[in-house]
C-alpha cells in the first residue's frame, strides 16, 4: 500500500504538471489565433484565471471542513471535477450557448487548476504518511522524482506539443487528450485513495 501511494503520488505530479501547462498554453493560443485578442489582454485574463481559482479553492475547503469529507472522498471528487470540467473545451460548446467559447475555455482553465490543486495536495500528504525512510520509497525521493518528472516532460514538452497538437489536429483532438490525461488522474488519485486505508 504504501509504495503504491508513493508511486501515486509521483506519476500524479507529472499527470498534473501535463494538463495544467496544456491549459495554459491552449487558452493563451486559441484566445490569440481563434479569438484575436492581444496578448496584453490574454496575460491578464490567464492571470484572472489563476487568481479566480484561490477564492474556489477556499470555498471548497470550507465546503470540506462543514461536510467532514474524508481525504479520499475530497480528492476523489476534485479529480472527477478536473476530468469533467475539461469537457468544457468541446469545440463550439460555449459558442451554443454564450455566443463565444471564451467563457469555457476560461471557466475550464479555472476549475482545472483548483480542482488539481486541492486533489494533488491530498495526495502528497498522503505520500509523506506513506513515505518510508531510509528506503527508496522515501519522501525525500518522491520529491525528486515529482520535480524530474514534472520539469522534464510536463513543463518542457507539454507546450510545443500542446501547439503541435492545436495547429496539427484541431481542438477537439486536444480535448480528448486531455480529457485522456485527466481520466488517468483519476484513476491514479482513485487507486492511492484506496490504499489509504490500508495504511
Amino acid at each position: 500500500a504504501r509504495k503504491t501511494i508513493w508511486w501515486a503520488a509521483v506519476l500524479y505530479e507529472l499527470e498534473r504538471t501535463v494538463s495544467q501547462v496544456a491549459i495554459e498554453v491552449v487558452a493563451s493560443l486559441l484566445l490569440e489565433i481563434e479569438f484575436g485578442w492581444h496578448p496584453d489582454s490574454i496575460g491578464m485574463l490567464v492571470a484572472l484565471g489563476f487568481i479566480l481559482g484561490v477564492p474556489i479553492n477556499e470555498v471548497f475547503l470550507f465546503a470540506r471542513r462543514a461536510l467532514q469529507l474524508p481525504d479520499a472522498t475530497s480528492a476523489r471528487f476534485c479529480a472527477m471535477l478536473g476530468t469533467v470540467s475539461t469537457l468544457l473545451l468541446w469545440p463550439g460548446a460555449g459558442a451554443s450557448l454564450l455566443g463565444s467559447d471564451v467563457a469555457f475555455i476560461i471557466l475550464a482553465e479555472v476549475l482545472l487548476f483548483s480542482s488539481i490543486r486541492v486533489s494533488k495536495s491530498i495526495l502528497d500528504a498522503a505520500s509523506v504518511k506513506a513515505a518510508m525512510p531510509g528506503t527508496f520509497h522515501s519522501q525525500e525521493n518522491c520529491v525528486v522524482y515529482q520535480k524530474m518528472l514534472s520539469y522534464s516532460l510536463g513543463r518542457f514538452l507539454t507546450p510545443p506539443l500542446t501547439r503541435w497538437m492545436i495547429q496539427r489536429h484541431g481542438r477537439m483532438s486536444y480535448m480528448l487528450a486531455q480529457l485522456c490525461i485527466n481520466i488517468m488522474g483519476f484513476f491514479t488519485v482513485f487507486k492511492a485513495t484506496a490504499e489509504l486505508g490500508r495504511l
